[in-house]
C-alpha cells in the first residue's frame, strides 16, 4: 500500500453485536489537560461516530469486509454473495459472484480499485482460494481469478509415503500484508503446531503470478501494515502472550508490536514493544487487538478490555469496552543534525500520545463489542 488512499484514509472500526456487526468512523480529538492552568499542549485520543455508519444485521452478516475508497465491499456467509456499499450514499448493491465460497475469508485493499479476497485454509488446486474484485472504469466491481500458490509440501523433499500424507493435511495462512502491488503470506503445513512445515510467498496483483520469497515464516499474526514513510512492516507478534518486565506488573502477559524488515532475508524484526494487558486476567487474545496506521508513523491500537458499565448504558454491571491507544514510531536522524526525523539509520523509537480511551458497548452490546479496523 505504498503511498496509496487506503494507507491514508481515517479508519473505519467493525463491532460484532448480536445478529450481524456495526461498522463505525474514527476520528482524532483534542482532549485539554486535566490540570487546571496547565501549559501542556492538549492530548490525542481516538472517538468513536456516536452512531455507527452502517450495519450488518439478520441476514446480512458478512463474514468478511473490506474498504476501498468509499466503498465497503462484504462476503456473504456461506456463498459466493458479495455485497458492495456506498458509504456517502448509503446505497447497497449486489456485487459480483465469486468463483468459490471462503471457509476462512480474509480482504485486502490495494490501493482503491483493488481488493484481494484470500481463504486463510487453503484446499487445494480443486477450490479458487484467491480472487480479486476490481473497479471497473465504469464504476462497477469484476471478479478476476488468481492461482493458489504452490503448496507447501511441493518445496520439500519427501518420498511418496510422505507426499500422501500431506493430502490430508491442511495449509493454513498465518500472517499477510501487501506491500505496493504485492501481498505477502506465510503458509504452514500440519495439524501438529509443534511439527508444521512453513513457507512464505509473495503475489504479484496486477499479474496474478506467485514468487517463492523462502522456507521460513513471517513472525508476526493475522493482518499486518506496511509504513511506507518507516519502510518496515508493523504488526502483531506470532506468539500471543509472554511474560515481560513491567515496573508495575512484573511478569505480566502482554501482546508485542513487531516492526519487521521484509528487505532482509529472511526478514528482520528491527524492534519490539511490548504492550501489558490493563488487567492480568484480561489478556486478549489475538483475535481481539487490531491495529491501524493514521498516517506519518502514528498508529492507533484496539483492544477489547472488560469495563464495569455505567447503569445508563446497561442493566450489567460488566460488559465488554474496547480500549484505544495512540503511539508514534519514529526514527531520528542519526548522529549531529537539526533534531528528530524521518533519516535513515536511526533507532526507532515509540512514543504514547495522550491517554488511552476505552470505549463502553452499551445495551444491548455489552457481552458483544470485539472490535477490529477496517483499513
Amino acid at each position: 500500500m505504498v503511498g496509496t488512499a487506503a494507507n491514508r484514509r481515517s479508519p473505519l472500526l467493525r463491532s460484532w453485536c448480536p445478529g450481524g456487526a456495526l461498522v463505525y468512523s474514527v476520528r482524532l480529538e483534542s482532549v485539554s489537560s486535566s490540570v487546571e492552568h496547565s501549559d501542556e499542549p492538549p492530548a490525542l485520543e481516538i472517538r468513536l461516530s456516536p452512531d455507527p455508519i452502517t450495519r450488518f444485521l439478520d441476514n446480512e452478516v458478512a463474514i468478511a469486509i473490506a474498504v476501498s475508497g468509499v466503498t465497503i465491499l462484504t462476503i456473504m456467509p456461506n456463498s459466493r454473495d458479495t455485497a458492495i456499499l456506498n458509504i456517502v450514499t448509503q446505497s447497497s448493491t449486489p456485487g459480483p459472484q465469486l468463483h468459490d465460497s471462503k471457509l476462512k475469508p480474509v480482504m485486502l485493499p490495494v490501493a482503491d480499485d483493488t481488493v484481494i479476497v484470500m481463504d486463510t485454509i487453503l484446499r487445494g488446486d480443486g477450490y479458487a482460494s484467491f480472487e480479486a474484485l476490481r473497479r471497473t472504469p465504469g464504476g462497477s466491481w469484476r471478479t478476476d481469478l488468481l492461482p493458489n500458490p504452490p503448496p507447501v509440501a511441493s518445496n520439500l523433499s519427501m518420498d511418496d509415503d510422505e507426499e500422501e500424507e500431506y493430502v490430508s493435511r491442511p495449509n493454513v495462512v498465518d500472517a499477510y500484508f501487501v506491500v505496493g502491488a504485492r501481498m505477502w503470506i506465510t503458509i504452514y503445513t500440519g495439524n501438529d503446531p509443534g511439527d508444521n512445515d512453513v513457507c512464505t510467498y509473495s503475489l504479484d496483483t496486477h499479474h496474478g503470478t506467485w514468487r517463492m520469497e523462502g522456507s521460513w515464516e513471517v513472525p508476526l499474526h493475522g493482518r499486518s501494515l506496511f509504513v511506507p514513510e518507516l519502510d518496515l512492516v508493523f504488526g502483531l507478534s506470532n506468539f500471543p502472550f509472554i511474560d515481560c518486565t513491567n515496573d508495575s506488573k512484573p511478569g505480566c502477559p502482554c501482546h508485542h508490536l513487531c516492526a519487521l524488515d521484509v528487505e532482509a532475508r529472511p526478514p528482520v524484526v528491527r524492534h519490539m514493544w511490548e504492550f501489558p494487558a490493563e488487567r492480568r486476567e484480561e489478556v486478549p487474545s489475538w483475535d481481539t487487538v487490531s491495529l491501524a496506521h493514521l498516517g506519518s508513523g502514528r498508529f492507533c491500537i484496539a483492544r477489547s478490555v472488560k469495563v464495569e458499565q455505567s447503569a445508563l448504558l446497561s442493566p450489567w454491571c460488566n460488559g465488554n469496552g474496547t480500549s484505544f491507544s495512540l503511539v508514534d514510531v519514529t526514527r531520528p536522524s542519526p548522529g549531529p543534525g537539526p533534531g528528530p526525523g524521518p533519516g535513515p539509520g536511526g533507532e526507532l523509537q515509540l512514543t504514547k500520545r495522550g491517554r488511552t480511551h476505552t470505549h463502553q458497548w452499551g445495551w444491548p452490546y455489552e457481552n458483544y463489542g470485539n472490535a477490529e479496523f477496517l483499513l
